[in-house]
């Protein structure tokens, strides 16, 4: 994947300012927060990496997936599973990416015929057969009782403590976020974007539809199975509940609510994820969560397609079109008159 010449000047800003504030949100964070809200934002972080591999296959690429966090669940139980049999933790990471990546070509058997709802159909099967199986292996994945995660180290992290899994987060969270960037500038990014527009436009041009679709698939489910087993640890806990049609609902919500076509969506998409339903929880009205998640996305679909991101890019320009707005020279007439 060629990278497309940018603004580099801006990017090298951008990376300037992220950094510093990426290294005081980890060390203030425990000075202000309690275990519990580091537990929540180092999830939101984790989450963030499912949500990138969302904004790529469906933000990017069009290709409307219910089987997301299947993805996720994918990378949690290969990983769980793995190091319970005697694996190294950094082995396991690998072994629950490559699963993810066989998931994710799976999926993009179908994709290469199919689109819109009636593919939607078939990755939701996925979705179902995956969890199927889970619930079907008691012996392995703990069935529906779920499965425990052993305390794990990686790169010094112990990732179920907050203050550890906080900075774990961070730093993939960050990098991940980079290299969504620097993949949706490739050419291969624009030729997703040119495959999300029109399918029949992108085939008349030379773009080579179905390796490019296979790619987004890859690329969503190596973040999302990524992302999958790092709550898995992180938790200490997993059940298929975690991964199921609901959880791919909730994913795809966040991601439309934050703005599909952005990667700062993704960001919003995950806080989403991680602090409505708390909200919610707090206040005794933890069972009406679903209903607003479908309420979310009818309002989002109808007034803001494009998300907060959309609607928060649209005021910006109008405000600076009425800011920069330059008053019209007078006529001839108006000179007479005065």
């Amino acid at each position: 994947m060629r990278a497309v010449p940018g603004p580099r000047g801006r990017s090298a800003l951008n990376h300037a300012i992220a950094i510093p504030a990426f290294a005081l949100v980890g060390v203030a964070a425990p000075l202000v927060l309690s275990s519990y809200w580091l537990f929540i934002v180092g999830q939101g972080l984790f989450y963030v990496l499912a949500c990138l591999g969302l904004f790529l296959l469906y933000g990017r690429c069009g290709q409307l997936s219910l089987a997301h966090a299947a993805s996720m669940g994918v990378g949690a139980y290969v990983g769980v599973v793995s190091v319970n049999n005697g694996v190294l933790p950094a082995v396991s990471l690998v072994l629950s990416i490559a699963a993810a990546l066989l998931f994710g070509a799976l999926q993009a058997g179908p994709a290469m015929r199919l689109s819109g709802l009636r593919f939607a159909v078939v990755t939701l099967a996925f979705g179902f057969l995956f969890n199927w199986i889970i619930e079907n292996t008691p012996s392995i994945t703990g069935g529906t009782q779920g499965l425990s995660a052993p305390s794990i180290e990686i790169a010094g992290l112990a990732l179920l403590d907050p203050d550890d899994a906080l900075w774990a987060g961070l730093v993939l969270a960050y990098l991940g976020t980079l290299l969504t960037t620097r993949i949706a500038r490739t050419r291969a990014g624009l030729r997703m974007v040119a495959i999300r527009d029109s399918i029949e436009a992108a085939r008349s041009v030379g773009i080579n539809v179905a390796k490019t679709k296979v790619l987004a698939f890859l690329l969503g489910s190596a973040f999302a199975g990524t992302s999958g087993w790092l709550i898995a640890f992180s938790s200490g806990f997993i059940s298929a509940v975690d991964f199921n049609l609901f959880a791919s609902s909730y994913l795809l919500i966040a991601v439309l609510l934050g703005g599909a076509n952005s990667v700062a969506g993704a960001w919003i998409g995950a806080a989403y994820i991680v602090l409505v339903p708390r909200l919610f929880s707090a206040v005794g009205l933890s069972e009406s969560y679903p209903l607003l998640g479908g309420l979310m996305l009818i309002i989002v679909a109808l007034l803001a397609p494009d998300g907060i991101v959309g609607q928060i890019s649209t005021v910006r320009q109008r405000l600076g079109s009425l800011r920069f707005r330059r008053p019209s020279p007078p006529t001839q007439e108006t000179e007479t008159a005065a």
